[in-house]
């Protein structure tokens, strides 16, 4: 769709612009306020279908990367992920998943093409770094 002019606008920007997507508002919080801390731009999202619209509607202001929670409502994060992978496949996408979840969803979230899947609580510091490299 519109990969070509997605792959044209990060190598020539190479942008340290964030997309956060969760359903839980305390987290996207915390992820925002911390990823703001670090120098990154970031632009939140309770919803799956809110994130694809954002990046449908504006090819000069894609994201360096796209964090997600895997769980989320109505649009989980696989849905998510697929749907990215689809239309902007050199988009990054990491995603991230609470303490216990089943380790079946990660390996399904990398087969995808994530690259990288998180199980919380993880490391402020490793994800700015993870993300920095990126980038």
């Amino acid at each position: 769709m519109n990969s070509a002019i997605f792959g044209s606008h990060v190598s020539a920007q190479k942008q340290n612009r964030i997309f956060i997507v969760d359903d839980e508002l305390m987290m996207v919080s915390l992820l925002g306020d911390f990823l703001r801390s670090q120098g990154f731009r970031v632009q939140a999202f309770t919803s799956g279908a809110a994130a694809l619209a954002a990046l449908s509607q504006s090819p000069t202001g894609f994201p360096g990367a796209v964090i997600a929670h895997l769980r989320m409502e109505p649009m989980d994060g696989l849905q998510l992920l697929s749907a990215i992978k689809r239309d902007y496949p050199q988009l990054p996408v990491v995603l991230f998943t609470g303490e216990g979840s089943h380790g079946d969803e990660a390996q399904a979230a990398l087969r995808l093409g994530a690259a990288h899947c998180l199980t919380k609580p993880f490391s402020l510091a490793g994800l700015k770094d993870m993300l920095a490299e990126l980038m």
